[in-house]
This record gives structure tokens, C-alpha cells and sequence, in this order.
């Protein structure tokens, strides 16, 4: 039997994922409700408007969480959702994150895991594990970002860098909804999702967080305001669309239709 042809969808790049590691097929950032977020992972709230012109993210009351940790023992987790009509080849994933303080990119170590469900809700590992080092040579570097609060807007010791994890062979995923977990050695905390324009104890996504190796998971809240926050991850590799049950039908149809006129035309 003839397989059908699969046709890709390309994504736009972002400068955080560099095409060497593949094409952005899904950022987390679309999952913010309340507005639209076009900056950079969804927690730009002011471009252009830190020193030297760099881009801020800003922390705003009643929120006080500058960042979310992620390091060592502690992993971030969230979801996405593969479109019916479409299947995901995830390559690799980039995610963000600062280490107050530091001069030069630091990260050294990365590891993730995929889930078939909600970690804290009977969901199961399908790709990855905790132990793994799966970061991209070549991968980590500083971006034109800070992470500040409305009264240290000058404050440049929350330089946000980048990284990418790549898989060992790549993750075919169907239409469902996943979630990423991960965590890195060398960089600490990580902005959550938040809405533009600023506002503060917004819910911005249900990420969760563990800290004991990702046995246990318990939901990503701000400190402040309590309010549900998302994390932001961009995922790479390729999409494929298939067409839908009844477009199939009708091609079957038209296929035999089309050979009943030929035969009528032979006879």
C-alpha cells in the first residue's frame, strides 16, 4: 500500500535555538491566556528598556518570585498539547535561566524527561531520565535579558542565558497532551510565564515543581500572590500533518470512482 506523502511544517527560529540544533515547532509562551506575549519565551515585559537598551523582565506586585528553581535535585515540569491532525519529531528542547551573579554562561549539565501525563497524576516517563547529560555543545549563551523588579530596573545580576538539550534519538509524539520536565547544573532559577502588559498575580500556566529529583511534584506558584505560573521552554524538531479520517474517505471515494470510469470507458 502507497504511503502518503507527510507534509512538514516549518516554524520560526528564535535566536535562543540556533537552526544547528532545529527548527522551533512549539513555544510555551502561546499557552499565556489573558493577552498575547511576543517577546522572547513569554517573560519580556519591557524591550529595549534596560541599559544599553537590553530587554527586562520584571517582576510586578503582588508577585515576588524573581525565578523558579531548577537545579540540581530541583526540576520544573509543564504540558503541551500536539494538535489532532498533526505528529511532533521533538529533537531537542531550549530552555532559560540565570545564576545571579555570573560574568560568563555557566551551564554544564542538562537533563529531561517526557510524559505520557501529568507528573503528579499518574503520568509516565516516555522519554529521558534524571541522570543523562543531554546538553548541546556549543548551546549556552547569554541573551539581551535581565531579570529585574520595578524598583531595581538597572540591575544587571539576573542575566538570563540559554541552553539546549538535545535527545538521543528523537521523540515521535502523536496528537495528545505531554508534559517536559528537566532540570541543569550551572544555572538556578527561571522566570515564570507572565502577560504583557505588566501585571502582577496573574495565572500565567500550571507549572509544576520538584524538589526531591522528580518523585514528587507540587504546583508552580508565586511567592507573593500565590497565583498559578507557567514555564517557559521552547521545543524543537519537525511537525507533520495527516489528513483527518474524512479527507481520507473522500479520497478513497474519488479513487474508485475514478477507476469505475476508466473501466466504463474501456468496455
Amino acid at each position: 500500500m502507497r504511503k502518503l506523502a507527510l507534509v512538514a511544517v516549518l516554524a520560526v527560529v528564535f535566536v535562543a535555538a540556533p537552526a544547528a540544533f532545529g527548527q522551533v515547532i512549539y513555544d510555551n509562551k502561546t499557552s499565556i491566556t489573558g493577552g498575547s506575549n511576543p517577546n522572547a519565551f513569554g517573560i519580556v515585559t519591557r524591550p529595549g528598556a534596560g541599559t544599553g537598551g537590553s530587554d527586562l523582565s520584571v517582576v510586578v506586585a503582588p508577585d515576588t518570585t524573581l525565578g523558579a528553581g531548577h537545579q540540581n535535585a530541583v526540576r520544573l515540569a509543564d504540558d503541551f498539547t500536539v494538535p489532532v491532525g498533526q505528529i511532533w519529531t521533538i529533537t531537542g528542547v531550549t530552555n532559560i535561566g540565570y545564576l545571579t551573579g555570573a560574568t560568563v554562561p555557566g551551564v554544564t549539565a542538562a537533563t529531561v524527561r517526557f510524559f505520557n501525563g501529568a507528573p503528579n497524576a499518574g503520568g509516565t516517563v516516555i522519554a529521558g531520565d534524571t541522570t543523562t547529560n543531554v546538553l548541546a555543545a556549543g548551546s549556552n549563551a547569554f541573551l539581551n535579558i535581565f531579570r529585574v523588579s520595578t524598583t531595581t530596573l538597572t540591575d544587571q545580576t539576573r542575566h538570563l542565558q540559554t541552553w539546549t538539550s538535545t535527545l538521543g534519538s528523537p521523540l515521535v509524539l502523536n496528537a495528545g497532551t505531554y508534559w517536559l520536565d528537566y532540570n541543569n547544573v550551572g544555572s538556578s532559577f527561571v522566570p515564570p510565564l507572565q502577560v504583557v502588559p505588566e501585571a502582577g498575580g496573574v495565572a500565567t500556566g500550571n507549572g509544576l515543581q520538584s524538589t526531591d529529583s522528580g518523585v514528587t511534584f507540587l504546583p508552580l506558584t508565586d511567592g507573593g500572590s500565590l497565583a498559578a505560573k507557567g514555564v517557559p521552554f521552547q521545543l524543537l524538531g519537525s511537525i507533520q500533518t495527516v489528513p483527518e479520517p474524512t479527507s481520507l474517505a473522500l479520497l478513497g471515494i474519488g479513487a474508485v470512482g475514478y477507476g469505475w470510469r476508466r473501466l466504463r470507458k474501456k468496455s
